[in-house]
């Protein structure tokens, strides 16, 4: 008996994979439980609807990504960190400001990146690090930090 699955069921598969089970075990598991439904004619017209959806959605969303790839690779992002009269550092730039940073500038929305970055940045200068922006895309960001004189309290 053919069926979808509703939900990911261990040890059979993901939510909206076509399956072929033994028919006990389709009506009085799979499909009193919710886990699954029958694999009518409508319903796997409708399953393919939704998959042709999902393709469309991720190639936007791959088309979107390597434009964000090429913009943060083209710019630089600017930090100030406050040093005294001996340039000692105060502050460290991380991940999370350089994550703020990208979206207050508007290069980056609500997708999901991870910066690359061993420990926070204490250092002046200008610094290429890799953003993981997902699906494979990868981009290198320029993250320039310059000294600013702490104010006397």
């Amino acid at each position: 008996m053919k069926i979808i699955l509703l939900k990911d069921v261990h040890g059979m598969g993901k939510k909206g994979e076509l399956k072929d089970v033994s028919e006990g075990h389709a009506r009085n598991f799979l499909i009193s439980k919710g886990l699954a439904e029958f694999a009518t004619a409508g319903a796997v017209a409708k399953l393919k609807e939704k998959q042709e959806k999902k393709a469309e959605d991720e190639k936007g969303l791959i088309k979107k990504l390597q434009e964000i790839a090429q913009l943060v690779k083209a710019r630089k992002l600017e930090f100030e960190l406050k040093t005294d009269k001996h340039n000692s550092v105060f502050g460290s730039i991380t991940k999370e400001m350089i994550l703020s940073a990208l979206r207050d500038k508007g290069w980056l929305g609500k997708e999901r990146a991870e910066v690359h970055l061993e420990r926070p940045i204490k250092e002046f200068g200008e610094i290429e690090l890799e953003l993981d922006l997902g699906h494979n895309i990868k981009s290198t960001l320029k993250v320039e930090v310059k000294g600013k004189e702490k104010e006397k309290e």
